[in-house]
């Protein structure tokens, strides 16, 4: 988590997760980030706000089962290839009461 005034990003908040600073080699640097576990109730529903660039294979957030690793859900910022954040929202009614985690 990176505090920033949030310019050009339009937070909701006062955090956001920003990939970009000198001394992680800014875009050049890669890695994950995992959410808890957590199991996934009412609707179903999951919605959540994206950015940056449009690049399905390294700038995504995924939903993943717990039990055996696997993907199921998987979205890029396709609206817009710009930092602004966009909203997203899953219908994950079909996975509802199992164990997941969220991967960035």
């Amino acid at each position: 988590m990176y505090h920033h005034t949030g310019e050009g990003f339009r937070p909701p908040r006062n955090y956001h997760l920003w990939g970009v600073t000198d001394l992680q080699k800014g875009d050049d640097a890669t890695g994950e980030l995992h959410s808890s576990y957590f199991k996934l109730g009412g609707s179903g529903e999951i919605n959540f706000l994206l950015g940056g660039g449009n690049d399905i294979n390294t700038r995504y957030v995924s939903l993943v089962r717990a039990s055996d690793d696997q993907e199921l859900i998987r979205q890029a910022n396709t609206k817009f290839k710009e930092e602004k954040y966009q909203k997203y929202v899953w219908d994950a009614s079909k996975y509802i009461e199992k164990c997941y985690i969220l991967k960035l």
